[in-house]
């Protein structure tokens, strides 16, 4: 009879230790992997052109004025965004605020105000052709030089920038002191 207790109480503490190994695996994430998981969901939606985040982009960066041009404000950001990537440099914790330094990888703005402020200069220099044309007809031709300028801008790296995460109490999360969306337009519009 004391063969079969043995057998019992060897799987009794097997399990045991397996849970305990178990529960250690299921530790809350570190506040760092908590800001990238954060981060990179919100980075990722850039990446993958999600719909509800080119929208709320589409919107801070006001190019719903393109419109009167012919031109999708959401089509304009997808095309903006083609080949978008971003690197999380670092995240550092103090105490209930953390630093996440980030750097973005997506058209050059200053390059495409240069080129678009180029090939608008040359569509104003032919007057005989900008006279022959309605107002509906150099819209159309101003937003077709939008969207080829666009099309011709090389992918370039933003400087780095800083988005602040605190930790709400409450709930023990990490959150983004400020809009995102804002320090990423913040970024796209000073590369």
């Amino acid at each position: 009879m004391a063969l079969k207790k043995i057998p019992a109480a060897a799987c009794a503490a097997l399990l045991m230790l397996t849970c305990l190994l178990g529960a250690a695996g299921c530790s809350a994430p570190t506040p760092e992997d908590a800001i990238r998981a954060s981060l990179s969901q919100k980075l990722d939606g850039i990446k993958s052109l999600d719909d509800s985040f080119l929208t709320e982009l589409q919107d801070d960066l006001d190019v719903n004025r393109f419109s009167e041009y012919g031109i999708d404000g959401k089509e304009f950001m997808k095309g903006y965004f083609e080949g978008f990537d971003y690197a999380i440099d670092s995240i550092v914790v103090d105490g209930d605020t953390a630093t996440a330094t980030v750097t973005l990888q997506c058209k050059s703005f200053s390059q495409y105000r240069d080129q678009l402020t180029a090939a608008a200069k040359e569509l104003v220099g032919d007057r005989s052709k900008l006279a022959s044309m309605s107002n509906d007809e150099v819209n159309a031709a101003y937003g077709a030089l939008i969207t080829q300028t666009l099309e011709n801008v090389e992918n370039a790296p933003t400087s780095s920038f800083t988005i602040t995460y605190r930790l709400n109490g409450e709930n023990d999360t990490w959150e983004p002191a400020n809009a995102v969306e804002h320090e990423i337009s913040s970024a796209i519009l000073t590369n």
